[in-house]
């Protein structure tokens, strides 16, 4: 059981400090809407995650094998890169950062962190109630 919790608490501490990253340079965007040429940035990860993890679209686990299932998760190897836009929007006199497309960016990368928080809240509690009725 405890290798079970370490690598399932890592692997999600590893999820939550990626949400953090994006959020981060999104609000990097949002603080350089009125910077001239200024190109906006991101942290795209779920798919490149999914593929690590052999998981199709849509989150569903694919196998090779009928009795093949994953031992544990790990970001092991996992390194996601910044992407910035490629054309500057500016020749048409539009802002270089599109304030609704980066606080619509936001508000889901803040809706995922706090459901991947109450996933991590409800296993601890599950396993408090638990460890009390051991006692």
């Amino acid at each position: 059981m405890k290798g079970i919790v370490n690598s399932t608490q890592a692997f999600t501490e590893g999820i939550l400090n990626l949400y953090t990253q994006r959020q981060n340079i999104v609000q990097s965007n949002i603080a350089n809407v009125d910077t001239p040429s200024y190109r906006a940035k991101d942290l795209r990860f779920e798919e490149a995650l999914q593929e690590k993890l052999n998981l199709d679209a849509k989150g569903h686990i694919s196998a090779t094998h009928p009795s093949h299932f994953p031992s544990r998760l790990s970001l092991d190897g996992f390194h996601p890169t910044i992407e910035q836009d490629s054309e500057l929007r500016t020749l048409w006199g539009l802002d270089s950062v599109n304030l609704e497309e980066e606080m619509t960016k936001l508000t889901k990368i803040n809706l995922k962190y706090a459901a991947l928080t109450q996933v991590v809240k409800s296993g601890y509690t599950g396993l408090q109630q638990v460890i009390q009725e051991v006692r």
